[in-house]
């Protein structure tokens, strides 16, 4: 193997820290910074992230840096506790000197195999620790903390299906469908201190797609997010669903969510004759 070099970001008067009876800054295979400011250009530049810490005093970004730069990582376990990395897959995972070196070697020694670890670990970044995934636990986090009386969606039952079919009927630019046979498919109510404010109907598609077929929300209760929630409260990686092109206010709201426009259907829909805009949400 050719010669090693390492980089070390050590913080404010690294000097402290260093143990060896030699100053690292006499092998030219060493280079000890103080504080950096961007590290992205150093995490551009490596092959390899190491992360000897004995102990988690936080949150672990540096993995998590290292993950959304798509690098592998060699860690021990405190410094990537709760992010969910496997050992073998998506990090290294080594406790003890002797096998954090056999790690290091072994990985610089393997581009498939540390490639393989870089894409799983950047794949985990995307769908869990990207804004997107943190807005969702944030919104989930308060949600839990709001007083009972608040908005909470639940699978919609027999008993909601009068209210489902108001709320229908109400909203020219939902689909007007048989109440009776949402009950086939997955269907969702947003409740609103004990009355029915809005109601979703899905259909899983494939392990990870779902398809939206209905969407609408009480008209006395629009402009409160109902929609919102109702989408969000569906979990799969990917979610499809179809709209009229007039409808310019679902339009928007699908777009602020995420949604993008990925075909179009002429004359989809009936009565009005018009063009559906297809839409898809990758997580």
């Amino acid at each position: 193997m050719s010669r090693i070099s390492l980089t070390a970001v050590a913080g404010p008067d690294p000097e402290i820290y260093w143990t060896a009876p030699t100053p690292p800054y006499t092998d030219d295979a060493i280079d000890l910074r103080g504080f950096v400011r961007d590290v992205q250009p150093l995490y551009a530049d490596t092959n390899l992230v190491i992360v000897p810490t004995k102990v988690s005093a936080g949150t672990n970004l540096k993995v998590l840096e290292a993950m959304a730069m798509e690098r592998a990582v060699v860690s021990t376990s405190s410094g990537c506790a709760g992010l969910g990395l496997q050992h073998g897959k998506s990090v290294w995972i080594a406790d003890s000197p002797d096998d954090f070196a056999i790690a290091i070697e072994q990985l610089l020694a393997d581009a498939d195999l540390r490639r393989g670890i870089a894409l799983e670990a950047r794949r985990i970044a995307e769908q869990s620790f990207d804004w997107k995934a943190l807005g969702r636990l944030q919104f989930d986090l308060w949600n839990g903390l709001l007083p009972a009386q608040t908005l909470r969606v639940r699978p919609g039952s027999r008993e909601d299906l009068p209210q489902v079919e108001r709320i229908q009927a109400s909203s020219h630019v939902a689909a007007q469908w048989e109440p009776d046979s949402y009950l086939v498919y997955d269907l969702q109510v947003a409740e609103l201190s004990g009355r029915i404010a809005g109601f979703s109907v899905s259909r899983q598609v494939d392990t990870d797609e779902v398809e939206v077929l209905n969407l609408a929300v009480d008209p006395s209760f629009r402009r409160q997010g109902i929609g919102t929630r109702l989408l969000q409260s569906i979990a799969s990686p990917h979610v499809f669903l179809e709209v009229r092109e007039s409808n310019e206010g679902a339009l928007q709201l699908y777009r602020k969510l995420g949604f993008q426009e990925v075909g179009r259907r002429e004359k989809y829909y009936d009565d009005p004759e018009e063009t559906a805009i297809v839409m898809r949400l990758s997580r």
